[in-house]
């Protein structure tokens, strides 16, 4: 069996995948209950892409992350951090 060894940057655009899925609200909750390990790093993505600091950089991925946020709260008592 070949063992492939991720790099970092291998790791980078899985995850970064993986945050644009999680907030496609036709797979959130799908995908969210499969990866539940990787929620909080996901959501914590999604987050960055939302905003700059305080401010919402993007409507659209504010928009999509709100809705993923609506869908998730009650998965996971930790969605809450983002909440509020």
């Amino acid at each position: 069996m070949h063992m492939q060894i991720w790099s970092y940057t291998d790791r980078q655009s899985v995850l970064n995948l993986l945050t644009s899925l999680l907030v496609d609200k036709d797979i959130t909750v799908k995908l969210a209950i499969s990866l539940h390990v990787l929620l909080l790093d996901t959501l914590c993505r999604a987050q960055r892409q939302a905003f700059n600091g305080r401010e919402v950089a993007d409507e659209r991925s504010h928009q999509q992350l709100c809705i993923a946020l609506s869908k998730l709260a009650c998965l996971s008592p930790n969605v809450h951090w983002y909440t509020t």
